[in-house]
């Protein structure tokens, strides 16, 4: 600990011209365990969460084209993942009214104009 300041000093000038990338590879080449720190934008670029498949593009009714991150295993023979974007507000208002609550239409239009569904 009595060093610290000097290693952190030095290995900031080591690292100050080098690519994250290199220095994640040149310390493990040195049988370092080492992995650079990504932004999300880095992920959506990482080859190997690529080949993976961990992020799928789906269609947002609101905000159009985005991408959703699926699961960090894979299961052979089985596509896991997202597979529709998320809900906006109020997508399933009637499914979960008339199917799981068993609401008639004149119910529903109540609820509406009491401002119970706003």
């Amino acid at each position: 600990m009595q060093h610290q300041d000097e290693l952190d000093q030095n290995i900031a000038g080591w690292t100050a011209g080098l690519p994250p990338q290199e220095v994640m590879r040149l310390m493990q080449l040195e049988g370092v365990p080492s992995g650079m720190v990504q932004r999300s934008s880095d992920l959506m670029r990482d080859p190997q969460l690529t080949h993976r498949r961990l992020f799928r593009e789906l269609d947002h009714r609101e905000t159009g084209i985005m991408p959703y991150t699926g699961h960090l295993f894979n299961i052979r023979g089985y596509d896991s993942g997202p597979r529709f974007a998320a809900p906006v507000l109020g997508q399933h208002n009637e499914q979960v009214l008339k199917e799981i609550l068993g609401m008639s239409d004149d119910e529903i239009v109540e609820a509406v104009i009491a401002g119970a569904l706003e």
